[in-house]
């Protein structure tokens, strides 16, 4: 931890702002400006607001200390120590399998799950590709729990997230860690030429020139707010989160914050036992200096299976159908154990995870509903066109010469109504026409291509040369108007910061203010983040409305979301499907059996995970207790507050 400087306090704005700042936050940064005597000091919580982001200390004018009033600090140092003392025997008391209610979080607080001290931690989980209408009891079985809310009172979700334009995964995931749009964070798009650098993006650039320049990420806010004195106290843990693996170490204007801690390279083939291993790796390290607090994790296997086959989940007689169902599983395990893991390892009472999607998926029937861009300009007009990238089902063509923009804008459109139906399912777009929603209108943005060719969902343009290697008669693809129902993406949230309910449906920019709430970041510090939305907070009021027909046909009988949100039952299976599933289910378990064997043998010290059965017995089995300790804790911290009014008066009196 970094000194502290015995002028140091709590910025007034903060203090002031009663989201931000609870009794014991007020009371605790009050307490320690007062006890700053001697430099050997330590506070329990993390010294974020002792110091700016650049390590000066703050405003000294709020709270002077009276030296002839020594004995009464001392007296209330003993009554909060007792207080908190009191509060964490309570807590770890309480806190066997779920998180117990009435456990109060802090984001500044060092806690305690037995056997080490940790910071809070939040576990950041994004499912590539996941729609929420994949959730169901039959194949997703433990995020069916968490959608439904029915996993713990900790929960809040909400029916959908909207992601950013365009639909694809490095635009969104950027935007989900700088909370910017992806016109305004610069990966505007999974493909562009960035007119400024002559230089062309894709997945797996990692030139820090495109990259320095795209906003700030989260872990390069947090690392930066905390970071005084280059000990980095606050650390970030990257598994494979797009855009988190590149190296700055040749650009000298970008600092170390820029790169998360730790950070895993991508690596397509790795399994999902490998990656949930590696995430409670991190939780799992034993010092408290070297663990880190925010912990990101990519998962990509739904998005890849869609790229190739579709969505085949409403078909039970496709050939892909019960593949998929396995892919789903398997990622509903994967999040299990990351749930099951924290449990196991008693810090749910100071853990968050937040299970996030950047955007769904729509299926295309090849080659019916696929325009071949060779075939919308002849090969001179074509020759006039510098770059035409395939943005997943759309085209974004740069040309040449600007000044043959309208031009070839005109002859695309015409070419399309020339295919009749079939054309009048594409849209042309200037950059500047977009529709507001997409957020993505900047005429001079040297990363959006001038012209777009957008599809309806279930349609796409593709080069001749891509056409032809796509097998499957049905292929997805994403990238999509935002706002259609197949791109849809997913949120759960649960720990003990979050309160059990339904928030509206919300754009995913708003995530990287709730991350930050989560970390205890004050505004100002979030690099020009100047509106926090809290809509973590807003709980749906009304009956939500949606087109629950229309989503049965996408995704089928049994989702959880028409579930909650259409009141729709799961239609009986047939008997022979019945067998089939438990012969599959056996297989899994004996898979499931082996895996655990295999790293029961690898790593012997890590604890067993609970199952369902024990952690619900458990939370069960703590309620009563719970509900009387949590009526101690209260009356504690009232008695607290008293104690720090009487000695205020007293002080303020004697100044006067």
């Amino acid at each position: 931890m970094s000194e502290l400087d015995n002028n140091s306090v709590l910025s007034q704005d903060f203090l002031d702002d009663p989201h931000n700042v609870t009794l014991w936050t007020r009371a605790r940064y009050w307490l320690r400006q007062k006890l700053h005597r001697t430099s050997d000091w330590r506070p329990q919580g993390i010294p974020l607001y002792d110091l700016d982001s650049q390590g000066r200390s703050l405003d000294d004018s709020l709270l002077k200390r009276p030296r002839s009033f020594r004995w009464l600090w001392q007296l209330l140092a003993t009554v909060l120590f007792a207080a908190i003392t009191l509060t964490v025997v309570i807590g770890v008391i309480s806190t066997t399998g779920k998180t117990p209610k009435g456990v109060n979080f802090d984001p500044h607080n060092q806690y305690w799950n037995g056997s080490h001290a940790f910071y809070p931690l939040t576990v950041v989980v994004s499912l590539d590709g996941f729609h929420p209408s994949l959730i169901s009891e039959r194949f997703t079985p433990f995020l069916h729990g968490l959608y439904t809310l029915n996993y713990t009172d900790k929960i809040t979700s909400s029916p959908y997230m909207f992601p950013s334009f365009p639909s694809q995964t490095f635009p969104n995931h950027w935007t989900l860690v700088t909370g910017k749009y992806p016109r305004d964070h610069g990966i505007v798009s999974n493909v562009f030429w960035d007119q400024e650098l002559q230089e062309e993006f894709h997945p797996g650039v990692l030139d820090p020139r495109v990259w320095a320049n795209a906003s700030t990420p989260i872990w390069e806010v947090l690392q930066t707010a905390y970071n005084h004195q280059g000990d980095f106290p606050f650390k970030v843990a990257a598994h494979m989160w797009p855009g988190s693996d590149v190296d700055y170490s040749s650009v000298d204007s970008v600092p170390i914050e820029r790169t998360p801690y730790y950070k895993d390279d991508f690596d397509a083939a790795e399994s999902l036992d490998a990656k949930l291993k590696r995430v409670l790796e991190f939780v799992d390290m034993g010092s408290l200096e070297e663990r880190p607090q925010l912990v990101l994790s990519y998962v990509p296997q739904v998005d890849a299976f869609g790229h190739h086959h579709g969505y085949p989940i409403a078909d039970k007689k496709n050939k892909n159908f019960r593949e998929f169902t396995e892919v789903l599983s398997g990622v509903d395990r994967y999040v299990e154990g990351i749930v099951y893991g924290l449990e196991a390892r008693n810090v749910s009472q100071f853990a968050n995870v937040i299970i996030v999607s950047d955007h769904g998926m729509s299926n295309i029937e090849n080659p019916a509903h696929i325009v071949v861009w060779e075939d919308l300009l002849d090969k001179q007009l074509r020759k006039r066109v510098e770059h035409a990238y395939g943005e997943g089902p759309m085209l974004a063509v740069t040309p040449r010469d600007h000044s043959d923009t309208n031009e070839l804008y005109r002859e695309i459109t015409k070419s399309l109504k020339e295919l009749g139906d079939l054309g009048s399912k594409f849209t042309v777009y200037l950059n500047g026409n977009f529709p507001e929603r997409f957020q993505l209108n900047d005429v001079g943005n040297k990363r959006i291509a001038p012209i777009w060719i957008i599809p309806e969902p279930g349609y796409a343009v593709m080069n001749q040369a891509f056409a032809k290697k796509q097998k499957d008669k049905i292929v997805g693809n994403h990238g999509y108007d935002n706002h259609t129902p197949e791109m849809r993406s997913l949120f759960i949230a649960m720990g003990p910061f979050f309160e059990r309910g339904y928030v509206e449906p919300f754009e995913n920019v708003e995530l990287f203010d709730l991350l930050c709430d989560l970390n205890g970041v004050a505004m100002r510090d979030r690099f020009g983040d100047t509106q926090d939305t809290l809509f973590y907070k807003k709980f749906m009021q009304d009956e939500f409305e949606d087109d629950f027909a229309y989503l049965e046909t996408l995704y089928g009988n049994g989702t959880s979301y028409n579930q909650i949100w259409a009141g729709e039952t799961e239609e009986e299976e047939d008997e022979d499907e019945d067998e089939d599933d438990e012969k599959i289910e056996g297989e899994e378990s004996e898979s499931n059996s082996d895996s655990e064997s295999d790293s029961d043998s690898e790593d012997e010290d890590v604890s067993e995970e609970p199952t369902p059965t024990s952690s619900a017995e458990a939370a069960t089995a703590t309620a009563t207790a719970s509900s009387w300790l949590d009526s101690l804790t209260q009356e504690a911290e009232e008695l607290v507050q008293e104690v720090v009014d009487e000695i205020q008066d007293l002080i303020n009196n004697n100044v006067t």
